[in-house]
């Protein structure tokens, strides 16, 4: 057999070896779908007759007969598996043709102008607020009264089942290098602004009160400020979550700022990206240096650590309290060293800014009251005053290289302003 024919044989055995590989995983996946079907629990407090809408004319419902449709709701809820309230902010039906088995989805804008209310009880406003006001119920009617696709049916889900089916499907790549998401959708040329990221998907999690938030908003500030024109944080303040003990410091809020005003340490974390220069000489993994038009240097250095999957799922985590290292994959310490070679010589006003376990960390200050729900205003007091950064300042003179070197454990951070204050010849 000529050489040629052997390779033609193994190309077409590798060919069919493909297909084969193919067709099993398809077979695999609409068995998984399946199993997951049959756990599906039915939803007993919504009774078709009460949801549908009986006034649908004859050559709707004959077309409606031969299709199965189901409303799916996305649910705001930062609680997980919390399903009989909150905004229904992705609302979409699903259309099963009974007799081909295709499928095919229409969306519901989540600020659609619609009633929301009942037909005896009229009242207009945007889409989403109907779950809220009525739960399940309330929303499948909203769409039988409005839309008339005979809905029945319904599935919910929240920010959790999303984080889920994500990693079921092994992650999600998202190319976030410079302009090149825009790019792929041929919007280049706009600017590119990211208007709502937070440190944790909860807005229960001891994670958003801890060092672990200005770690964290170091790493995506200073790692994307090339990818994108802009970060939104979300959000300023705990003071309008609807979720915790109202006279609780804290609670695992989400905001920079505690309900009573205290700064927190993503609140320094965003003061310390703000003392940085304009323009940016050096950025690493861990750090980033700049300088500003008077000749000064900014330092900033961070340790961030990856969190643990059980602290990521488990919201209101008691173990973080007492042993904050624990809810990190690698505890080892992170050493850093940066050489200036080039400085001209003088004297030097150092000022040393440092977040840590004990400075710029409310929820280490808080544990000192022993975690008290209700604290008064001299305790509040106590605890803003206490849950500062650390400031240190002295003075250097240089000769022209100077060597910056600095161990930070998981989740802290340093910055180093550095300012001439007297050049020498």
């Amino acid at each position: 057999m000529s050489t040629e024919k052997k390779r033609k044989r193994r190309k077409r055995k590798l060919l069919i070896l493909i297909i084969e590989l193919v067709l099993l995983l398809i077979l695999l996946a609409v068995l998984f779908l399946w199993s997951k079907y049959q756990k599906i629990n039915r939803a007993e407090n919504i009774k078709a007759e009460d949801v549908v809408n009986e006034d649908l004319g004859q050559t709707t419902q004959e077309v409606l007969s031969g299709f199965t449709n189901i409303a799916v709701f996305g649910l705001d809820n930062e609680k997980k598996g919390v399903f009989t309230s909150g905004n229904s902010d992705m609302i979409m039906i699903v259309s099963i043709n009974n007799d081909t088995k295709e499928v095919r989805v229409a969306s519901v804008y989540r600020d659609t102008y619609l009633n929301v209310g009942t037909e005896d009880d009229y009242y207009l406003w945007k889409a989403n607020y109907a779950y809220n006001h009525g739960g399940p119920e309330q929303a499948v009617r909203m769409l039988n009264q409005n839309l008339d696709p005979d809905i029945a049916d319904y599935v919910a889900v929240d920010f959790y089942a999303i984080c889920k089916v994500i990693d079921l499907l092994g992650g999600l790549e998202i190319n976030v290098e410079e302009g090149a998401m825009m790019e792929e959708i041929n919007m280049g040329h706009l600017p590119f602004y990211i208007t709502e990221y937070s440190t944790h998907i909860s807005l229960e999690n001891y994670i958003n009160d801890s060092t672990y938030a200005a770690a964290y908003i170091f790493h995506q500030g200073i790692q994307n400020q090339a990818n994108a024109d802009a970060l939104g944080y979300w959000l300023a303040s705990d003071f309008p979550l609807e979720y915790g003990n109202p006279n609780s410091p804290l609670f695992g809020g989400n905001g920079l700022v505690t309900k009573h005003g205290i700064q927190k340490p993503a609140y320094y974390a965003h003061d310390f990206l703000n003392r940085l220069g304009e323009r940016i000489l050096y950025q690493g993994e861990h750090s980033i240096v700049t300088h500003d038009r008077n000749g000064s240097l900014q330092i900033l250095v961070y340790h961030y650590g990856i969190l643990k999957q059980s602290f990521a799922d488990a919201p209101m985590n008691q173990e973080l309290l007492q042993y904050p290292y624990s809810a990190f994959e690698d505890a080892k310490p992170l050493e850093f060293r940066l050489t200036f070679s080039e400085l001209p010589k003088g004297t030097y006003r150092f000022k040393e800014f440092s977040i840590d376990l004990d400075h710029g960390n409310v929820l280490r200050i808080w544990g000192q009251l022993n975690y008290s729900t209700n604290v008064n205003e001299d305790e509040v007091q106590y605890m803003a005053s206490q849950s500062v950064p650390s400031m240190r300042i002295h003075m250097e003179e240089l000769k022209g290289a100077y060597t910056l070197h600095t161990v930070l454990n998981h989740n802290e951070a340093r910055l180093i302003l550095i300012e001439p204050i007297f050049k020498g010849a």
